[in-house]
């Protein structure tokens, strides 16, 4: 079982599941530890192949940009420093931004309003099936990536449309109706 992706919530559930059981006080102390260690090193962070010139030309272009993850907001913060692009995102919405998380689809609809736009406007980019489970919730056009945590093969995900490489997605985007 793969324990990455999700959130740090799920990552700890699952690694309690597998270890002996859940422990919900533990659990919570956990996810706190965890945090301050990720704080000390999401400096580390790096971006997958030509995420960030390729955001940063769909900025440039006019795309309004925003951001929904599982991650807490202090994770996300500093993984978007840490990588130069914190500044292209108009919305962020994050695990702990409002009491329901991914693949409920309040978060995603959430980024959606802060961009101005409505589900039928939009179009969700991610790499696993629980981003995928969120964007059909919310009535979300898909594109997956084919790298990322999808723990089964990408095109067995469900998205309406999987690219290889992040710089492909521009060329998608023009031909999407």
């Amino acid at each position: 079982m793969s324990m990455i992706g999700d959130g740090v919530p799920t990552l700890t559930a699952r690694a309690f599941e597998v270890t002996g059981g859940r422990d919900e006080i533990l659990e919570k102390s956990v996810i706190s530890e965890f945090h301050d260690h990720y704080r000390e090193i999401a400096h580390t962070s790096a971006a997958y192949a030509m995420v960030p010139e390729t955001l940063e030309a769909l900025f440039k272009a006019g795309h309004r940009l925003g951001l929904c993850t599982n991650k807490s907001a202090d994770g996300t913060s500093l993984v978007l420093k840490t990588l130069g692009i914190e500044k292209l995102f108009t919305t962020i919405i994050n695990g702990d931004t409002l009491p329901q998380r991914k693949p409920r689809p309040e978060p995603l609809i959430e980024a959606i309003q802060g961009l101005g736009y409505t589900p039928q406007q939009a179009i969700y980019i991610g790499d696993g099936p629980v981003d995928v489970a969120t964007a059909r919730s919310a009535q979300v056009l898909m594109v997956a990536v084919s790298y990322g945590y999808a723990r089964m093969p990408p095109d067995q995900l469900g998205a309406d449309y999987l690219i290889h490489r992040m710089e492909d997605l521009p060329t998608l985007l023009t031909q999407i109706p």
